[in-house]
């Protein structure tokens, strides 16, 4: 493919984002209070996630001035205990 097409063939055209998380989240009891103060009951939510990016640019076929430009971005979102059940064979939680 000829470099010119791209608008900057120093870059990578695609890119790509893996993270572990840890969340907290409210469990159904919500806040209860305590003798003194107001306590949370939170339940661990630890999830990852994959985000990727891919982007495509030429120059336009009908006139050289002008790009053509695309961009597509994706995240998925799995939860652990889901990889965690399928590597071990069980289904908890």
């Amino acid at each position: 493919m000829d470099q010119r097409m791209f608008i900057s063939p120093a870059e990578s055209p695609q890119s790509w984002q893996y993270n572990f998380g840890t969340r907290t989240c409210l469990t159904k009891e919500g806040v209860t209070i305590g003798e003194q103060y107001p306590q949370g009951n939170y339940d661990v939510f630890k999830y990852h996630e994959v985000s990727g990016t891919l982007k495509f640019g030429m120059t336009s076929p009908w006139y050289e001035y002008h790009d053509l430009y695309a961009e597509a971005n994706a995240t998925a979102i799995i939860p652990h205990e889901k990889i965690v059940n399928a590597i071990l064979g069980t289904h908890h939680g």
